[in-house]
């Protein structure tokens, strides 16, 4: 049976960059989305700049959207992984500050 996991992150990036280079678009965004979501933005980049050459002007830049919220959703959850790991001793701690003002409400 097929397994997705037991392949290597560098064989899902060759099949994604066949992909890309055949001009089957919905394969790489089906390999991107299910194997390397890193990718996800450069095949909506590659996507658009080929509808760009076909002229196809409208629906390159629905995918110039679409790069530019992948790319951007990626690197915000990256920087909140880095971010929350410093800050997360705060929030409990301004958590737990809040339950014991309320339970002496309470």
């Amino acid at each position: 049976m097929f397994e997705l996991g037991r392949y290597s992150p560098g064989l899902a990036d060759a099949c994604i960059d066949m992909a890309l280079k055949r001009e089957e678009i919905e394969t790489a965004f089906l390999l991107s989305e299910s194997l390397a979501r890193q990718r996800l933005p450069d095949v909506h980049l590659q996507f658009a700049m080929s509808l760009e050459d076909q002229g196809r002007f409208d629906k390159a830049e629905v995918q110039i959207d679409g790069y530019c919220t992948a790319f951007c959703f990626e690197s915000i959850v990256q920087m909140l992984l880095l971010v929350a790991c410093m800050w997360l001793p705060y929030i409990f701690m301004n958590n737990l500050r809040i339950f014991i003002a309320c339970m002496h409400v309470c």
